[in-house]
């Protein structure tokens, strides 16, 4: 695609801008028996009189392989690259009234944390950052997905072998506005730390189905290192151990249980390390009338230290939901929660106890969705906290509507 364009002010010959663009988009798709690939290339080159000229590249790839259940080795695959001319764009949060935001801000690691019940910022979207020119911004991630059935590839008809299942999960993306081309993300902490930002995340999961699916045991063991673009230095590794198990052997009942071990090592206005030991267990018993109920409890243990002081707290927490669902588009449920927070610290980082401040919180939450269209699902959430951790009683009340295209 070849095009020019030329804008003149009738009233002056003085002010012209002219745009001239090239443009260039290849595609492709293959779809056999075991896998398939799809490949996506576009290019293009503007010349701007009043800024100058600017190159863009967009690549994206894709594999799947082994798309069957009962494949002995199934996965996908994804490759995307990218280089423009762009203007920096950063995230733009506003400051609200005390405990009506859904964002917090965090002063010992220096980043937002979204997602929260007693937040004091809404999050506005991303904006250009016009104090900073257009800079040549590089990026490259690439995901892998592998499933392998061990018991399939060596034709085990029965058996342990028969009923484990190997799996990895791993991503890497990197950013460079530094006028670096990156070609490949980075997949080692030092490749990381040269980059604008960045994060890698690896896991591998081993788990065994019992012969007639009544219950599953799993081991995960993954390791992830982000470095983020904000006003202070941020970076910060991770390593887990998780062990999940699973039993549903009694009618309309469900046992799950879970426990993890976490090594966090953070870099940002100080340097903190701590690690977490937490345990969950829950469960869930069907009624009539399309209802279920779930008590469940947990126990969350953090100790560390920073640059000046230990680290330490004990989180307990007790639940019970009531669920309900009637199969044509129409859910609920409500939820109670106590949590006790102790420790000896004044503050800790917000992951450490699941943003829980030390004392008693209680928590409700009400949740109601409705599907009014095939393409259109309507919900409403209520949540209210109180209790000798919180300044006093804080309550949200916020609808949303999503639309299906």
């Amino acid at each position: 695609l070849l095009g020019s364009q030329v804008r003149t002010d009738e009233n002056s010959d003085a002010l012209e801008d002219s745009l001239r663009t090239r443009q260039w988009d290849q595609s492709a798709h293959y779809t056999g028996k075991n896998f398939s690939f799809s490949h996506l290339l576009q290019y293009k080159k503007t010349w701007l009189d009043t800024a100058g000229d600017a190159d863009s590249w967009v690549a994206e790839q894709e594999l799947t392989f082994g798309r069957g259940d009962r494949d002995a080795l199934s996965g996908k695959a994804t490759y995307n690259l990218g280089l423009t001319k762009e203007q920096p764009y950063v995230a733009i949060y506003k400051k609200v009234a005390d405990g009506t935001g859904d964002v917090l801000y965090d002063s010992l690691t220096g980043e937002f944390i979204e997602g929260v019940d007693n937040g004091n910022y809404t999050y506005e979207g991303m904006g250009r950052d016009d104090s900073v020119p257009a800079v040549i911004a590089s990026s490259a991630a690439l995901t892998l997905n592998v499933s392998l059935l061990p018991g399939t590839l060596l034709h085990v008809t029965h058996g342990f072998l028969h009923d484990i299942s190997i799996g990895f999960d791993g991503s890497a993306e990197a950013r460079d506005t530094t006028g670096t081309r990156i070609y490949l993300p980075s997949f080692l902490r030092a490749d990381l730390h040269d980059r604008t930002s960045g994060k890698f995340s690896y896991e591998g999961n081993l788990e065994w189905t019992h012969p007639s699916g009544e219950g599953t045991v799993a081991y995960k063991v993954g390791t992830t290192s982000e470095k983020k673009n904000t006003a202070q230095y941020y970076f910060e590794n991770r390593l887990w151990h998780e062990w999940d198990g699973r039993y549903s052997g009694r009618k309309k009942e469900t046992w799950s249980a879970e426990s993890r071990l976490e090594y966090v090592d953070l870099n940002s206005v100080q340097v903190m390390n701590w690690n977490i030991r937490e345990v969950r267990l829950y469960w869930k018993r069907e009624l009539p009338l399309n209802f279920a109920v779930k008590p469940g409890g947990s126990l969350r243990k953090g100790s560390g230290e920073d640059e000046e002081e230990t680290l330490d707290a004990l989180l307990r927490q007790g639940c019970l939901e009531l669920l309900w669902n009637n199969q044509k588009g129409a859910t609920a449920s409500q939820s109670f929660s106590a949590t006790y927070v102790t420790t000896r610290n004044e503050e800790l980082p917000y992951s450490m106890m699941s943003g829980f401040d030390k004392g008693v919180t209680y928590r409700a939450e009400s949740v109601a969705s409705v599907d009014a269209a095939k393409f259109l699902t309507l919900s409403l959430r209520y949540v209210i906290r109180f209790g000798s951790a919180e300044s006093g009683v804080f309550q949200k009340l916020s609808m949303e509507a999503k639309a299906f295209f």
